[in-house]
Formats: structure tokens, C-alpha cells, sequence
């Protein structure tokens, strides 16, 4: 038994009668009205032909290849009427409107096979020029009027923008033309996603509910990382406690390593997986901060220590029988004359003034001691020569 060719009719109208039919171009408004009509009901036809071959056929071998030859041809369909699209007749506004009529159906036709029957395709395929600028048009259209819902909410309002710059990013980059069937799917679902999503939705976590989709999808564009990253590290910033900021971090641990998220899609396959790289950037941010805390605390403890020897040393004063002035006279003759010698006058009664004491004073200032040595009374001097002398007399008698 012969079976009759299913897509007989389309490939009659665009391969035959688009281009060889000189009536085609004088219809009439009604008329092109009930092709464009003819043109959907034989879409809905033949997908229902493909589900009833599925259906009869055994073997899942013949299944691919049954599925592969219907994509396959949908794609030559469309690449047939962009090349006849260069003929004068195409540019008149019946045909145009029928040809256009006929791409929005193979599109249709070649989203219900990827969307059904995926696993028999090759995704990994590259896809085809002329069917990649048809699925362009129609994802800018749709982010357009994504354009447009932004306006309307305010939470996920940064997020919206940056979902339309990424796609606007990789439509404009060089790999563009070597998308995947994989990429074009996932851009759609992702597309889809957003057209239906409930933006009024609330619940009060670090990540929002779209948040929570995104991560689901494996959205991983490098700015969506950027802001998710920009986001913790605001946070962070309000906090001025270490406790506080390790306790924020655990809690957008937490929610994160409770989201699902796929790792056979991705937005960008140059990238890495969305929940891994800000779970990684999360335990390295976690490490620091506790690293930082550890190391104050030992900083602490030798201050501490520092200060307890300081002190401990300074309870073992020398008293001597000078007064201030005396003694910072005596200082200032062994810092000038350069038996005493420092960085600086102010460093020699540093040094030694805090290890001395008078019968008057146990504490005395540096500072007040060393500016009196400049201003001291003949009295002060003659009793530090003196001083000198006896101490002469005694090195003479060793």
C-alpha cells in the first residue's frame, strides 16, 4: 500500500503555485483570507499525522528517523520561501501575507516536534540561517512585549532588564549564527517562563520567586551572576558585625542548596552553572570572614599580652634622687653630646624616661620632662653637675 505524501498540499503552494500561479497575485481580500484559513487547517492536519505515525510505529529507530525527515523538510520548506522571497512576485502584498502566513506555521509545526518529540532530535545540531532568523524575529518580538511588562512591577524589575540584555547580547555575538537546536529550545522555554509568570507573587526571601525559576533553568548569564553576586556583597556591606554577615551568608546558602537546578541546559554554554559558581563565590566569602575573625581574635590576645608585659615591666621602676629637671638635663647632655644616640632627642626620653621614678613622682611624662630641659633653673644645673662629679669621684676610685 502507497501512502498518501502528508505534506502534498503545502509543498504544492510553495513550491508550484506561489511561484508559477499569475492568478495568485490578483486575489481578492476574501479569498486570501480562506488560503491563509487552508493553511492552518492543513498545519493542524499534518501534526496529526505525525502523532498517528508515531503512534503505529514500533521500532524507536523509526520513530528518530520519522522525526528527523519531517523536521528536516519543515526546514527546507522555510528556506524555500526566503529564497523565493527574492522574486519581484513575493513583493506583492497577497503573497507576502500567504508566504508569511506559511513560515508562522512551519515555525508552529517545527515547535511542536521539539517540543514533543525532542529526544528524537539531534539538539545539538547547529541550526539552519534562514529558520534561526525566523525564530529571531519571533523571540525579539516576544521580548518587546517583555519590554513593555517591565514597566509594570518593581521588584523583579532589574532582573527583567537583565534578561532582555543577555538575550540581546547573544543575538549580537559571533557565535550567533552556530546556536544549537538545544539553544533556540531553551531560549523559547525561557521566554515562555516569563510570559507566564506571576510577578505579584511574594515570599519575603533573600531570592525571589523569579529568582528561584531562573536557577531552575540554569540561567546562567555572566550579568545575572554579577547582580546575584552585587546583591549578597550590598547586604553584606550594611552589616557591621562579622557575626551578622556570616549569619546572612548561611541563610542564602541555605535557600540556595534548596532550589533544583538543571544541568543539561543552560543559558550560555560558555558559562558555568549558575547555582554552583554563586554557591562557590558564598563558601569562599563564608571562609574569609572567618579566617578575618580568627585573626583578630589572635591579634587581640597578643595586644593583650603585650600590654600585660608592659605593664609588668613598668611596676619595676628605678627611683632616683633628681628631680625632673635634673634628670631631663642629664638626658639632653647625653642625647647632645652623643653618648646616648636614637633616631631623635624625643626617642631617648621615650626610651628611658617610663623605667624612672622620683621620691615626688612615680610617673613620669617624656614630654613635659624633655621641653623642661630647655627651660631649667642654675639651681637644676648646678645640683646635675654635682650629681656628675660624685659619679666621676666613684669611677676614679674603682
Amino acid at each position: 500500500m502507497i501512502r498518501k505524501y502528508p505534506l502534498q498540499w503545502l509543498d504544492a503552494l510553495i513550491l508550484r503555485n506561489l511561484v508559477q500561479n499569475r492568478n495568485v497575485i490578483n486575489i481578492t481580500e476574501q479569498e486570501l483570507t480562506t488560503i491563509c484559513i487552508a493553511i492552518q487547517k492543513e498545519a493542524l492536519n499534518i501534526e496529526i499525522q505525525i502523532k498517528d505515525e508515531v503512534f503505529s510505529t514500533r521500532k524507536k529507530s523509526e520513530v528518530r528517523l520519522l522525526i528527523r525527515k519531517y523536521h528536516s523538510y519543515f526546514i527546507f520548506l522555510i528556506d524555500k520561501i526566503a529564497e523565493n522571497r527574492k522574486n519581484d512576485r513575493y513583493k506583492t502584498k497577497s503573497i507576502l501575507q500567504i508566504s508569511q502566513t506559511i513560515v508562522d506555521t512551519l515555525s508552529d509545526l517545527l515547535s511542536f516536534i521539539e517540543t514533543r518529540f525532542e529526544e528524537f532530535l539531534n539538539v545539538d545540531q547547529r541550526v539552519p540561517v534562514t529558520y534561526l532568523q525566523v525564530s529571531r524575529r519571533e523571540l525579539m518580538l516576544r521580548l518587546r512585549n517583555i519590554k513593555d511588562l517591565k514597566s509594570n512591577i518593581s521588584d523583579d524589575c532589574k532582573t527583567l532588564k537583565i534578561i532582555i540584555d543577555s538575550f540581546n547580547q547573544q543575538f549580537q555575538s559571533r557565535n550567533a549564527p552556530k546556536t544549537t537546536y538545544r539553544q533556540l529550545r531553551y531560549q523559547k522555554n525561557l521566554l515562555h517562563l516569563i510570559e507566564k509568570f506571576n510577578f505579584e507573587q511574594k515570599d519575603g526571601n533573600f531570592f525571589s520567586l523569579l529568582d528561584e525559576r531562573l536557577i531552575n533553568l540554569n540561567f546562567n548569564s555572566a550579568d545575572y551572576y554579577s547582580y546575584i553576586i552585587t546583591r549578597i556583597a550590598t547586604h553584606l556591606t550594611a552589616k557591621n558585625q562579622k557575626s551578622g554577615k556570616l549569619g546572612f551568608l548561611l541563610i542564602v546558602f541555605k535557600e540556595l542548596n534548596q532550589m533544583e537546578t538543571s544541568e543539561k541546559i543552560c543559558f550560555d554554554p560558555c558559562q558555568s552553572n549558575i547555582k554552583v559558581s554563586v554557591t562557590n563565590w558564598i563558601k569562599y566569602e563564608t571562609e574569609y570572614i572567618e579566617k578575618s575573625i580568627e585573626l583578630n581574635i589572635g591579634q587581640k590576645e597578643m595586644t593583650v599580652s603585650k600590654e600585660e608585659l608592659q605593664h609588668d615591666l613598668l611596676k619595676e621602676k628605678v627611683e632616683c634622687i633628681l628631680s625632673t629637671d635634673q634628670i631631663g638635663l642629664i638626658l639632653r647632655a647625653g642625647d647632645e653630646s652623643r653618648i646616648l644616640k636614637a633616631k631623635s632627642m624625643n626617642q631617648v626620653f621615650k626610651s628611658i624616661v617610663p623605667y624612672l621614678s622620683t621620691s615626688q613622682k612615680r610617673d613620669l611624662s617624656y614630654k613635659s620632662m624633655r621641653s623642661k630641659s630647655y627651660t631649667a633653673e642654675e639651681r637644676d644645673k648646678e645640683i646635675a653637675i654635682k650629681t656628675l662629679e660624685r659619679i666621676i669621684k666613684h669611677i676614679q676610685q674603682y
